[in-house]
């Protein structure tokens, strides 16, 4: 994760560079890999925000201060809950 971060700050700065778009094309590409990057690490941050939020929860359902319910809702509100279709639940855990 902090490597992609790396590398997204580090090709950013080639971005506002002057003669940046002098090549449109490799231009392009550089923005398309940044946004991959970014699209990666963003649903990185959030499936782990996902699993620390379960495991609080999995600690609570153990010392008694929450139900098995309030674990599954908290697995079903998760924001790789939303992903749609084609993801297996365990894929979203």
């Amino acid at each position: 994760m902090e490597g992609k971060l790396k590398q997204i700050a580090e090709e950013q700065e080639i971005t506002i560079r002057p003669g940046f778009w002098d090549d449109p094309k490799k231009a392009e590409l550089l923005m398309r890999a940044i946004q991959e990057k970014k699209t990666w690490t963003d649903d990185f941050a959030k499936a782990r925000a996902a699993f620390d939020d379960m495991m609080v929860m999995n600690e609570f359902l153990a010392a008694g201060d929450a139900t098995e319910e309030d674990l599954e809702k908290t697995i079903h509100h998760s924001p790789q809950a939303d992903r749609g279709p084609g993801i297996p639940a365990h894929a979203q855990r």
